[in-house]
């Protein structure tokens, strides 16, 4: 074989050999690339897997402070006896000796005497007012918790709305009731009278209110109905065989209410918002003497139509006198 041959097979043989290191390196080079796109997913992985976590315990935190907050909520006022709230028992406490006073002034300021003896259960009877007998605080943990919690939502709500400290001025109202029964901002919570049959009043301190067994045919539907006004609740009230009457001195979560010119019959809840799909909180029937198209004339109604919305606080025996 001629030099020159020899040459051209060896420059061959080494570009041959120059071609598979070439293409073993492409192949080492394309598997390290796999490797490290094997690597960035897997990191991507981690990362994702870290979020997660991180969410995972965020929401575990949000739960832990919302569980917090729940049990805050649903812890019975510090002036109960008893602070249990695990129970649905009622208890009735009797503040008699304390609150007397306080109570009578409630009535007998808000009681429109003119109108005595011209409701449904009292019509025809004469009388010039009340006599506060004994009064009893109701420590009901299982009521309590349902009011708390609907409370709270119709006060997040409100404030959601941009309507904070919203405030519906009631005849009912006194600084007491702030610093002594705690009277919450934020739902526009009211104290309100609701009178019942002596021994119906049994019940519902260990029920609650109920629109449930409300008729329909009411001047605005199926709904709790409330007063601030003692003398109309007492249209409700009828005396034990002694002469005792009992009427009930209700917390309501009040919220955003409708206020009612027209009966609204067969109503089972409030009216929308304007251009809204919320409901109102409540409804507010108003008397001619503020507004001339009104349907009532002699003392505003309000009413609810979800019972969680109230919560009986204080009962209260009286005599007619």
């Amino acid at each position: 074989m001629s030099r020159g041959k020899q040459l051209e097979d060896d420059d061959r043989s080494r570009k041959e050999q120059l071609q598979k290191e070439k293409a073993e390196l492409n192949k080492q080079g394309q598997l390290l690339q796999d490797q490290q796109r094997q690597v960035q997913s897997e990191l991507r992985t981690l990362s994702q897997r870290e979020a997660e976590l991180q969410r995972k315990t965020r929401d575990v935190e949000t739960e832990k402070l919302l569980l917090a907050q729940d049990r805050a909520v649903l812890k019975p006022p510090y002036y109960w006896q008893s602070q249990s709230s695990g129970t649905s028992a009622d208890i009735k406490v009797d503040l008699t000796s304390e609150w007397k006073d306080r109570i009578q002034e409630l009535m007998t300021s808000t009681c429109k005497s003119q109108y005595l003896g011209q409701g449904r259960n009292n019509k025809g009877l004469k009388y010039k007012g009340y006599e506060v007998e004994r009064v009893f605080r109701i420590e009901h943990a299982g009521l309590w918790s349902a009011y708390a919690l609907e409370r709270r939502s119709i006060g997040q709500l409100m404030l959601q709305q941009g309507n904070r400290h919203p405030k519906t001025k009631v005849s009912t109202c006194r600084d007491w009731m702030k610093s002594s029964l705690l009277q919450d901002k934020t739902s526009n919570e009211a104290f309100l009278f609701h009178g019942t049959k002596h021994d119906m009043a049994d019940a519902i301190l260990k029920s609650g209110l109920d629109e449930r067994v409300c008729s329909l045919e009411g001047l605005f539907g199926a709904g709790v109905y409330l007063a601030e006004n003692s003398s109309k609740s007492d249209e409700y009230c009828t005396p034990d065989s002694h002469g005792i009457c009992r009427m009930l001195l209700v917390r309501v979560a009040l919220g955003t209410p409708f206020e009612a010119l027209q009966t609204m019959r067969r109503a089972r809840r409030p009216p929308a918002m304007p251009g809204s799909s919320r409901l109102h909180d409540s409804v507010m029937a108003v008397t001619r003497d503020t507004h001339p198209q009104a349907c009532l004339d002699k003392h505003r109604e309000f009413i609810v139509y979800d019972r969680r919305q109230t919560y009986p606080e204080l009962l209260i025996e009286f005599r007619r006198v």
